[in-house]
């Protein structure tokens, strides 16, 4: 059996501004930083056979807080990319309604195949998604435990492929910065243990 982590990035200043990043090279403010010693902390008494994370700056540096104490090397992937917002990014999700009211509903309206200006669909999200799942199963086939940190959209495709959801579930799954999720892979099947789950940041000193 091989057991997924799987954790979405900590805060940026565009996240607090509650502003579309996707792949923007932003980095962890403050707050991001300590909620990825959260996750440290958590996942300090884990030993992870493998680990991957985005290349975008803010799940790098959410990646190797985590690790700091782990000797497992770190490979990022372009495939695990948060989706292209093209010219939306770095609006609210308030101008957004309002600007590309029409679009922006057909987006939420799981229309996969649709893309922001310059941008990217889900379905294309998923193929690089599925790129990389493919990819993680050749590198750990029977067993072990995989860390993946990324962010929200490629949480989602990571997370369908795995379990073997539709793509129309894809809008289904909530994914909370700094979140973990735990799926266990078997042979023919996997099961989620866990699911976005952010009971370490609540913990206080």
């Amino acid at each position: 059996m091989v057991r997924w982590y799987l954790v979405r990035h900590g805060r940026t200043e565009l996240n607090r501004d509650n502003r579309v990043q996707g792949q923007s090279q932003t980095s962890l403010d403050e707050e991001g930083f300590i909620q990825a010693a959260k996750l440290r902390d958590r996942l300090a008494g884990n030993t992870f056979t493998a680990a991957f994370c985005s290349d975008l700056t803010r799940a790098q540096q959410t990646a190797q807080t985590i690790l700091a104490n782990h000797n497992v090397k770190l490979v990022t992937s372009p495939d695990l990319r948060e989706i292209d917002y093209g010219r939306w990014s770095g609006m609210t999700i308030s101008e957004l309604t309002e600007k590309y009211t029409d679009e922006f509903a057909r987006m939420m309206d799981i229309d996969n195949d649709f893309s922001p200006p310059g941008g990217e669909s889900v379905t294309q999200l998923l193929v690089r998604t599925g790129r990389f799942v493919t990819l993680a199963r050749e590198q750990v086939p029977e067993e072990g435990n995989i860390l993946v940190v990324c962010h929200g959209g490629s949480m989602r495709g990571v997370i369908v492929h795995l379990l073997g959801l539709p793509a129309d579930k894809f809008w289904s799954l909530q994914v909370d910065l700094a979140s973990l999720s735990i799926i266990n892979a078997y042979p023919n099947r996997a099961v989620l243990i866990l699911f976005n789950d952010v009971s370490h940041l609540r913990k206080t000193e």
